[in-house]
């Protein structure tokens, strides 16, 4: 197995071994990677990751890069957030993924965590990630006229505002 600068290598079998900063490594089986084929909107680079349980009771997941495990977003599935959350998936972006069946979607926002001034947590309903959970494949989608926002408020001073 060979480690590469970034802390991530992968054996012969193709399983990933992350290095985590804490005492044990994860172990990272191949069919468990989700690939977004274009990367995620403005880091086209980033396109492989792993979708990571959180020490945090709740509907968050750590959405972690293979490509730079520096890099990690917290999610959640946005229809927990806002009950009538909705959008289409054109066919473009349906082939993009070889989904052929919604069933098989995974939705989920990126949550954006801040402390200073004042702590509060916002979601991301402007550019949801769409999984394929039979090919995990993924595409972030960009609702431009929807009417959604990048920092729809979760929790804090705003929460319970409108959209």
């Amino acid at each position: 197995m060979q480690m590469n600068t970034q802390g991530i290598a992968q054996d012969a079998g193709g399983t990933y071994v992350f290095e985590a900063t804490h005492e044990n490594d994860i172990i990272i089986p191949e069919e468990a990677i989700i690939t977004f084929p274009e990367g995620l909107v403005g880091c086209a680079s980033w396109r492989q990751f792993v979708l990571l349980e959180t020490s945090v009771s709740g509907p968050f997941k750590l959405l972690q890069s293979l490509d730079d495990p520096q890099v990690s977003f917290i999610v959640a599935d946005p229809y927990l957030l806002l009950a009538n959350y909705s959008f289409t998936l054109s066919e473009v972006d349906a082939g993009m993924i070889a989904l052929d069946d919604p069933a098989r979607a995974m939705v989920l926002c990126i949550l954006m965590v801040k402390q200073n001034p004042v702590f509060s947590i916002t979601a991301n309903l402007l550019g949801p990630l769409v999984i394929n959970v039979s090919s995990r494949l993924g595409t972030q989608l960009v609702l431009a006229d929807s009417g959604y926002s990048a920092q729809f408020p979760v929790m804090g001073p705003d929460n319970g505002s409108s959209q």
